[in-house]
Protein backbone atom coordinates (compact mmCIF):
# COMPACT_ATOMS: atom_id res chain seq x y z
CA UNK A 1 0.00 0.00 0.00
CA UNK A 2 1.65 3.60 -0.50
CA UNK A 3 2.53 5.64 2.04
CA UNK A 4 -0.22 7.82 1.23
CA UNK A 5 -2.69 5.34 1.67
CA UNK A 6 -1.18 4.63 5.24
CA UNK A 7 -1.01 7.93 6.30
CA UNK A 8 -4.81 8.36 5.23
CA UNK A 9 -6.23 5.16 6.93
CA UNK A 10 -3.89 6.06 10.48
CA UNK A 11 -4.42 9.87 10.18
CA UNK A 12 -8.78 8.57 9.59
CA UNK A 13 -8.30 6.43 12.88
CA UNK A 14 -7.01 9.10 14.43
CA UNK A 15 -9.22 11.90 13.67
CA UNK A 16 -12.14 9.58 14.74
CA UNK A 17 -11.18 8.93 18.12
CA UNK A 18 -10.49 5.16 17.49
CA UNK A 19 -8.21 3.13 19.94
CA UNK A 20 -5.66 0.97 17.65
CA UNK A 21 -2.13 0.08 17.33
CA UNK A 22 -0.09 0.66 14.64
CA UNK A 23 2.40 -1.91 12.98
CA UNK A 24 4.04 -1.92 9.71
CA UNK A 25 6.56 -4.59 8.30
CA UNK A 26 9.44 -3.76 6.12
CA UNK A 27 8.99 -7.05 5.05
CA UNK A 28 7.99 -8.54 1.15
CA UNK A 29 4.44 -9.03 0.22
CA UNK A 30 3.34 -12.11 1.42
CA UNK A 31 5.91 -12.47 3.85
CA UNK A 32 3.99 -14.75 6.09
CA UNK A 33 3.65 -17.32 3.67
CA UNK A 34 6.49 -20.54 4.31
CA UNK A 35 7.87 -21.23 0.84
CA UNK A 36 9.25 -19.00 -1.70
CA UNK A 37 12.06 -16.14 -1.63
CA UNK A 38 9.02 -13.72 0.17
CA UNK A 39 9.42 -15.80 3.41
CA UNK A 40 10.85 -13.66 6.01
CA UNK A 41 10.26 -16.33 9.58
CA UNK A 42 11.52 -13.39 11.93
CA UNK A 43 8.73 -10.71 10.77
CA UNK A 44 6.51 -13.81 10.61
CA UNK A 45 7.14 -14.97 14.13
CA UNK A 46 6.92 -10.95 15.15
CA UNK A 47 3.65 -10.38 13.47
CA UNK A 48 2.27 -13.99 14.85
CA UNK A 49 3.04 -12.88 18.81
CA UNK A 50 1.49 -9.68 17.97
CA UNK A 51 -2.00 -11.39 16.81
CA UNK A 52 -1.91 -13.97 19.75
CA UNK A 53 -1.09 -11.24 22.15
CA UNK A 54 -4.05 -9.27 20.52
CA UNK A 55 -6.20 -12.76 20.57
CA UNK A 56 -5.74 -13.50 24.21
CA UNK A 57 -6.15 -10.02 25.38
CA UNK A 58 -9.31 -9.05 23.72
CA UNK A 59 -10.85 -12.46 23.28
CA UNK A 60 -9.79 -13.72 26.97
CA UNK A 61 -10.27 -12.03 30.32
CA UNK A 62 -6.76 -9.66 30.46
CA UNK A 63 -8.45 -6.57 29.15
CA UNK A 64 -12.57 -6.30 30.74
CA UNK A 65 -12.22 -3.35 33.29
CA UNK A 66 -13.11 -5.07 36.83
CA UNK A 67 -16.52 -3.33 37.98
CA UNK A 68 -19.21 -4.26 40.61
CA UNK A 69 -21.07 -7.61 39.77
CA UNK A 70 -24.16 -6.05 37.76
CA UNK A 71 -22.35 -3.06 37.48
CA UNK A 72 -21.80 -1.11 33.76
CA UNK A 73 -19.10 -2.70 31.51
CA UNK A 74 -17.95 -5.32 29.66
CA UNK A 75 -19.91 -8.46 29.75
CA UNK A 76 -18.49 -12.19 30.03
CA UNK A 77 -19.09 -14.58 27.17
Amino acid sequence: MPREGRALIYSTLTDAGVPFTWHEFNAQHAFLRDEGYRYDPAAARLSYDLALELFSRKLGEGDLPTTAPGGPGETRH
